[in-house]
């Protein structure tokens, strides 16, 4: 459904040096697709299949032993470094992963793992990265290939408890070099507690996300990696919401912002910065708001990624809990006939200052018709996140094809959606659960007994000699690699990466 434009200007206040001011704004977006759910993956003979609705792990898997072995369609496991567990990121160059991990009492290599994966069945721990900023990196762990560099914001518990930040070189993508660990200076009035990030393509800018009331944006110059320097803090405080999750656009003229919505503050949704100003490198430089896109079908807007299908932009985002969600429950959910978690979407930018939802990348556990199937389902029943999205990643973002969404409980789904108006899925991962694990880098070793894994981290796509990767991390199995099934139709994956040194994450 295409959205009005607005009549009103939307007012973006600001705490900082800078002003801002606005060239447009979008509203809301909760437009209903033509059918629900992305059409069912078709999987290979002897594959260990989901049983119940697609997404879903039911009772019977997780308590039979069929969720102990993975269950997975047209993907398999050939590699893996389980190491102390992960957390919530992954970034990538060459031929090398980085993943976060929680920072657990007794882990004995605390924060960024380095992993070599020149041979994808037997990958290798390099090194660890374990200044304060990484060793609770959130969602803030992000890599500039241009220039080499892999950047965190610190972030104990998604609200760092110092302004901390540290950018190393990986021109040598083992063994990273630090350039800089410091604390950012705080303007007065403001607050830095670091949760999210994103960095500029050609390594020059940093942006990071404070999401505690009432949030801020803080832009770091990093021209000089050795010597970062604040540029702005600055918070929103018109209602549009608190940032989260964001990226910058190719060019380093746009920032792509997510807005908490649900119950935490504000709108839910997507604001489109101008920050060309700080990209020039202009005195007295502004941010300027160019569009907003709001929806009440799902809340916590969490990650943004600039895509082109066919020639065409769009952004391809995703939220990491459903509408109207409180307290561990899904009740009102389905009173109200909305999605039960929150998913991934695709958002038409041909006019940037007036985006429009194209498509939902949803399953059947998404369906409020399944409400009655999944009433006494762990995953539907689970405080937090169950089934939901947490990062989507595109296998090209100059002429994307795949997409790969992490789902929390519903592991990694993969959807073809080369008609960016009707996804289809066509893989899907559910690494083994670890019941009894005790990985202190695990986001998840607090839960006892738990008959689910986490995948939370963007994933990478890699054409290997002809062999189909997918690089991903889960919180009880670490960093994993993942292979396509060389049945499905070759033309899904002409567009997939072949050189090591491409990276798509935002």
């Amino acid at each position: 459904m295409a959205l009005p434009r607005l009549t009103s200007l939307c007012v973006f206040a600001f705490i900082g040096v800078v002003s801002i001011t606005l060239l447009g704004c979008g509203g809301d977006d909760g437009s209903a697709q033509p059918s629900f759910n992305a059409a069912k993956a078709s999987c290979a003979p002897g594959d260990n299949v989901e049983t119940g609705l697609q997404g879903q792990s039911t009772i019977a898997e997780r308590m039979g032993g069929s969720s102990a072995k993975g269950i997975q369609c047209n993907l398999n496991l050939i590699g893996q470094v389980q190491g102390e567990g992960a957390y919530h990121a992954q970034a990538w160059i060459d031929v090398c992963s980085y993943y976060s991990t929680a920072n657990g009492v007794g882990q004995v290599h605390p924060g960024v793992a380095v992993i070599d994966v020149s041979d994808p069945t037997n990958p290798q721990a390099t090194a660890y990265l374990n200044t304060p900023s990484m060793l609770q990196t959130w969602e803030s762990l992000k890599v500039s290939t241009a220039r080499k560099l892999l950047a965190a914001v610190e972030s104990e518990g998604g609200a760092g408890t110092s302004p901390g930040f540290a950018v190393y070189d990986v021109t040598n993508c083992r063994t990273p070099v630090l350039k800089a660990s410091i604390n950012l200076p705080i303007p007065q009035g403001t607050i830095i507690q670091g949760h999210a990030g994103a960095m500029a393509p050609d390594g020059r800018t940093y942006y990071g996300s404070t999401t505690t009331n009432p949030g801020s944006l803080y832009i770091i110059d990093i021209a000089d990696p050795t010597n970062p320097q604040l540029m702005l803090n600055f918070s929103p405080a018109n209602g549009i919401g608190v940032g989260h999750d964001l990226s910058v656009s190719k060019d380093g003229n746009r920032v792509y912002l997510m807005q908490l919505g649900g119950g935490i503050a504000g709108k839910n949704g997507l604001t489109i910065l101008d920050v060309s100003d700080f990209n020039a490198r202009k005195a007295s430089p502004q941010v300027r708001i160019v569009g907003s896109l709001y929806w009440t079908d799902a809340g916590v807007g969490m990650t943004s990624e600039q895509i082109a299908i066919n020639g065409k932009p769009f952004l391809l985002v995703s939220d990491e809990l459903q509408a109207g969600y409180t307290a561990g429950t899904r009740a009102s959910v389905c009173a109200n006939s909305l999605p039960l978690f929150g998913f991934g979407r695709l958002i038409d930018v041909s006019d940037e200052t007036h985006p429009v939802t194209v498509s939902r990348l949803l399953l059947e556990v998404d369906n409020p018709k399944n409400c009655d199937t999944l009433a006494n389902d762990p995953g539907f029943l689970n405080a937090g996140f169950g089934y939901s999205a947490h990062y989507c990643t595109a296998d090209n973002r100059e002429n994307t094809q795949l997409v790969a969404c992490s789902r929390h409980e519903a592991g990694i789904r993969v959807f073809d959606v080369r008609d960016p108006t009707t996804p289809k899925e066509v893989a899907y991962y559910k690494p083994p659960i670890h019941p009894t694990s005790n990985l202190p880098g695990s986001g998840i070793n607090a839960v006892a007994n738990r008959t689910y894994d986490w995948n939370k981290s963007h994933s990478r796509f890699l054409n290997r000699n002809g062999q189909i990767e997918l690089w991903t991390t889960s919180a009880d199995n670490g960093f994993q690699v993942l292979r396509f099934n060389s049945r499905l139709d070759p033309a899904l994956f002409t567009n997939v990466p072949t050189s090591l040194a491409t990276i798509t994450v935002p």
